[in-house]
């Protein structure tokens, strides 16, 4: 399983549910800390 930016957060929730997965190959998984990233700016998105 993979996926790039918003995939890439999403690869790693399926492979979290999948059963059977032997890898994941999330590269730059965007919103997979949200606190931490609300945290960095005070700007809007």
């Amino acid at each position: 399983m993979c996926g790039g930016s918003q995939g890439g957060g999403i690869a790693i929730a399926a492979a979290g549910l999948s059963e059977g997965l032997l890898a994941a190959m999330p590269e730059v998984p965007f919103l997979c800390h949200v606190e931490r990233s609300v945290g960095l700016t005070d700007r809007l998105p």
